[in-house]
């Protein structure tokens, strides 16, 4: 493989701890993750902001593990290259007021583009969610 192994551990040099890699990797500006950072397809190197990558929907759930977690609120944002049909999940930390708020565990893109449009996340939420992605990356 040309790519370097490294680059699919993204900010894992940076601490071993999972929220401060959500924090460098993922804006909750909107309340539903989005990448910070400029993404690329891992197969073919297309580019998000070239129109080649879209997100396709975000999974919630509660992450079970053999000795707890302090953070168990977790969403998987999955999504496709346009330019070679590629499809990849990327695990995140889920602020627990955006798990509070969601009624769903599965939100495709076209359901979260009219959420954010519409402004159907109550500001107090969005603001719970900075506040909280704050106070845990201080």
């Amino acid at each position: 493989m040309d790519s370097d192994i490294h680059s699919f551990f993204h900010g894992t040099h940076m601490s071993g701890s999972l929220i401060v890699r959500r924090d460098n990797a993922w804006d909750f500006s909107y309340g539903f993750p989005f990448p910070a950072w400029d993404i690329k397809c891992p197969v073919c190197g297309a580019k998000h902001f070239d129109g080649g990558i879209q997100i396709r929907n975000w999974k919630f759930h509660r992450h079970s593990s053999r000795t707890g977690s302090e953070h168990p609120e977790r969403v998987d944002v999955s999504f496709k290259c346009r330019a070679c049909a590629a499809v990849w999940t990327h695990g995140v930390k889920c602020p627990k007021a955006l798990y509070e708020w969601i009624e769903h565990t599965m939100y495709h893109f076209r359901s979260v583009e009219d959420i954010i449009t519409n402004g159907r996340i109550p500001k107090y939420i969005i603001v719970d969610i900075r506040t909280e992605a704050t106070q845990l990356f201080e």
